[in-house]
């Protein structure tokens, strides 16, 4: 998952696994521009947001990943992998 941001930061979209599958099916991508396949305004989520709330997110969207952001601007992404990396760590 790759997060779209615009030249004052702000998440704009984000290219998926699926976008990218959509586009490969095109026959002619020469012109075609990130804008053209990315998901505009995706679901985001804030720093101080519950982390079980986000992780609800990632479940009922099938989401491998949100945009995380603070005052319109993109901090971070949080992952699949960032939950089951930190549950993995807390089984020792």
């Amino acid at each position: 998952q790759l997060p779209v941001v615009d030249d004052a930061g702000k998440v704009v979209g984000i290219i998926t696994h699926r976008d990218c599958c959509l586009v490969a099916n095109i026959p002619i991508i020469d012109d075609m521009t990130v804008a053209d396949c990315m998901t505009a305004e995706p679901i985001t989520v804030g720093p101080d947001m519950p982390a079980f709330r986000a992780a609800g997110y990632l479940s009922t969207y099938k989401f491998g990943a949100v945009p995380v952001v603070e005052n319109d601007c993109l901090i971070g992404m949080l992952t699949t992998s960032n939950f089951l990396h930190h549950f993995a760590l807390k089984g020792n």
